[in-house]
């Protein structure tokens, strides 16, 4: 075996040495026949070396770091490399997955392992991405690609532009400056520029900074940094804007916030879902989450902690509506066309119309605060746990409902209302104007004009309005007003407006009324007020109502009355009762300090704080052995004390002793006064007992206080008096003793007429009554014999 491999060598040899010998005889012929120049050097003086294939790799710990080839290689004395159609490939740690740059040409220094692409450069990346520019430095030992100058890329669809690039190999990520990138999608292309971008292949995400802005569809997105996360296919999958993040979807729209983030359906394009998210540092400017737009009728402005959109196809083909729009956190919202000045709340959560412009329905929760001027520019302040606003198309009111402990405050230029309920206030809209209101459960209104106060409570409170202006009221299931002291009870409660104003209030079920300041409590079927006339009707179809009234509140010794009556009519002024009267079978029961008066009349009238009741239609005055009747009446409550006046009629009989002896006093007028015990007559005063008549225009009956008996009957200026059927005696004055049946009486003279006697004077005349003996004073003239 080595004998025939040692032959082989020889034969090879020998075949080279011909050939040498050929080669020679045939440059010895040519120099023979024309003499030559001596020829010059094959290389330049600066290439070292020349080569038409070049190939270098470099490799560690037995792999493969990077490759350098190319079609001719000239190495320069100072160690450069100048290579024709460079290409560098560069190797992942498994081998695979690399990247690759060309060009026209490269200068190659291999020893600091640098190469400069020049001409038509481009690199592949592993993810496809193409680069495109006139010169690139890749420096192999800072695994860094650089790029100073403007470059191009492309991937799949998108592509795009720079200033500057540099790539930095082993992190996999590249870095430009003045970013500009198309990317088209099936909707609309999304365009992003910014001073800054870095791209990160393995996680497939691009990040812009400085000025960085992304436009879409006629949408801005600006932010001082914006990540852009694609799929593998290059598609839009998700937006996060940082630090004064601005979204401008269509004009007059806005987003703002400290970071905005959006998610794509990749292969649609289509924004899924947005995210506006505010923040408090630092903490002397806060940034909230913002949303604004303008529309026809003025702004609107939202602000929270965090913003959730979830968009939807506009009617007019874009791919941006706004369908629901989610806010949480501290809530701030203002809207012009809803009149809405501000509201607050936990959560807020807007529904829109298809095309994204007009409200559906907002939800507000957590401590709502909102408020509104109404059309009548009234100031309007709303509370509640929650509140649903409702709208009809181009954002018209049509419902509202507050729930949990709601309260409505309103304030105008005369008048302060309020409205409150425990469960919920609903509020219905016609043209935008408010039509009825609803609150139920421990339901409150109130309202104050200058100094005065109505307050009104029940479990269910009902308002229509028409034009904006109130109808009507319903309060129902127990029904408490009150007015400044005054309160009313009753089971229901109806309030009817004519020309926004009201023209009557009916109570109706247990109706009662109490005015501690009047001294009045007064309850009855129903009542109705007047409010033209400031009266209030009082009673019902039946049956008698009771009144327990006191004619001077706060003074002790004015015992309250009670009065029963078929109606009674209140009449107020300046907010309080002026007066108030009963009409139908007056029934008065009076309290005194020794005995009760009662008082039967057609009518009784009062007004509080002078301590007089009067009683009309012919009232009866009863007390313990004292009778009254007369046209009228008018009674001090304090002391019972009452004057009596037009065709009086009375009558007094002890009470312990219905067989004692009766007197009937008639006369125009009485004056009464039971603490003193004494009974004053006045004008046309006749006395009649079963055994005498006295007839006087002034006469006193003193009753006995501790009997109540008659004690003593005073006439004078002029009495007639009947001892029997038969005489008659006038004089000047008369006193009666009952307990003696004892009659003086005196005159300047006395005169006594006998049919059967004739006439007599004297200037005394004393008698017993039902005795036919009377007694003569000293007679003008000289002395005279009793008359038999």
């Amino acid at each position: 075996m080595r004998a025939a491999g040692l032959v082989k060598i020889i034969l090879l040899l020998i075949g080279l040495g011909a050939v040498a010998l050929i080669i020679s005889n045939i440059l010895s012929r040519s120099a023979q026949q024309a003499p030559a120049e001596p020829p010059g050097p094959l290389l330049a003086p600066e290439v070292e070396s020349r080569s038409t294939r070049f190939e270098y790799s470099e490799k560690e710990e037995g792999r493969t770091i990077f490759s350098v080839s190319a079609a001719t290689s000239t190495l320069t004395k100072q160690g450069l490399q100048s290579l024709e159609s460079p290409r560098l490939v560069l190797y992942n740690q498994e081998g695979g997955n690399f990247d690759t740059i060309e060009g026209r040409r490269a200068n190659y220094r291999m020893g600091e392992k640098r190469i400069e692409f020049l001409e038509d450069v481009q690199i592949l990346l592993s993810d496809k991405t193409s680069i495109r520019s006139s010169k690139v430095e890749a420096d192999l030992e800072r695994n860094l690609v650089h790029i100073d100058q403007q470059f191009e890329f492309e991937r799949g669809e998108a592509n795009g532009t720079g200033r500057s690039l540099s790539y930095q190999i082993d992190t996999r990520q590249l870095d430009a400056t003045r970013f500009h990138m198309l990317l088209p999608t099936a909707a609309e292309p999304v365009q992003a520029w910014a001073q800054h971008a870095s791209y990160d292949i393995p996680q497939q995400g691009i990040q812009l900074k400085g000025q960085a802005r992304i436009e879409r569809a006629g949408g801005l997105l600006e932010a001082d940094r914006i990540d852009v996360a694609l799929t593998p296919d290059q598609l839009l999958q998700r937006l996060i804007s940082l630090g004064k993040a601005r979204f401008s979807p269509r004009s007059g729209q806005i987003f703002q916030g400290n970071v905005i983030r959006m998610r794509f359906a990749p292969r649609s394009g289509r924004l899924l879902r947005m995210e506006v998210v505010g923040s408090t540092a630092p903490a002397d400017s806060p940034t909230r989450a913002a949303f604004q737009r303008q529309l026809e009728g003025g702004a609107e402005r939202l602000e929270a902690d965090r913003l959730e959109v979830l968009p939807g196809q506009g009617g007019d083909g874009s791919d941006f509506a706004v369908q629901q729009l989610t806010a949480s956190g501290l809530v701030d919202f203002q809207s012009e066309p809803l009149r809405i000045v501000s509201s607050r709340s936990q959560r807020f959560v807007a529904d829109f119309s298809q095309d994204g412009v007009d409200l559906q329905q907002l939800d507000l929760g957590g401590g709502v605060v909102l408020n509104r001027q109404s059309p009548a520019s009234e100031d309007q302040r709303l509370s509640s746990r929650q509140l649903r606003l409702e709208f009809l198309p181009a954002q018209v009111m049509r419902r509202a409902r507050a729930v949990g402990n709601p309260v409505l405050e309103t304030q105008g230029s005369q008048m302060r209302r309020r409205l409150s309920a425990l469960h919920f206030i609903d509020f219905d809209f016609e043209d935008g104007l408010l039509a009825r209101v609803e609150a139920r459960g421990g339901c409150q209104v109130s309202s104050h004009s200058g100094e005065e106060v109505r307050q009104l409570r029940a479990p269910s409170i009902d308002l229509v309005l028409r034009g904006g202006n109130p109808q009507q009221v319903t309060a129902g299931e127990g029904v408490q007003a009150e007015l400044g002291a005054q309160s009313t009870r009753s089971r229901s409660l109806q309030l009817d407006y004519r020309d926004g104003k009201l023209f009557r209030a009916l109570q109706q079920g247990d109706f009662r009324l109490i005015d501690p300041a009047a001294g009045v409590d007064l309850q009855a079927d129903e009542a109705l007020f007047d409010p033209y006339a400031d009266e209030a009707t009082v009673g019902g179809v039946s049956g008698l109502y009771k009144l327990i009234y006191s004619a001077e509140p706060g003074n002790p010794a004015a015992r309250p009355s009670e009065t029963l009556a078929r109606r009674f009519v209140i009449t107020r002024k300046q907010g309080r009762i002026s007066a108030l009267q009963a009409h139908g079978e007056v029934v008065s029961r009076i309290e005194g300090h020794q005995d009760h008066l009662s008082v039967r009349a057609g009518t009784m009238s009062a007004r509080p704080g002078e301590g007089i009741i009067e009683y009309s239609q012919r009232p009866t005055v009863q007390q313990p052995g004292l009778s009254i009747v007369a046209d009228s009446v008018r009674l001090r409550q304090s002391d019972q004390s009452l004057t009596a006046k037009g065709s009086v009629q009375s009558s007094f009989q002890d009470p312990d002793r219905p067989d004692s002896r009766s007197f009937s006093v008639t006369a125009a007028e009485l004056s009464f006064e039971p603490q003193s015990r004494r009974a004053h007559y006045q004008a046309d005063v006749r006395l009649e007992t079963q055994d005498l008549k006295v007839e006087s225009p002034q006469m006193e009956i003193v009753l006995d206080e501790a009997s109540r008996q008659v004690h003593q009957v005073v006439a004078w200026k002029g009495v007639l008096v009947h001892p029997d059927e038969r005489r008659e005696i006038r004089g000047r004055r008369l006193v009666y003793d009952p307990s003696l049946d004892e009659v003086v009486i005196t005159g300047d003279p006395v005169t006594m007429n006998d049919p059967e006697e004739g006439k007599a004077t004297s200037n005394r005349l004393t008698f017993k009554v039902g005795s036919d003996s009377l007694r003569m004073g000293n007679p003008p003239g000289g002395n005279k014999p009793p008359i038999p």
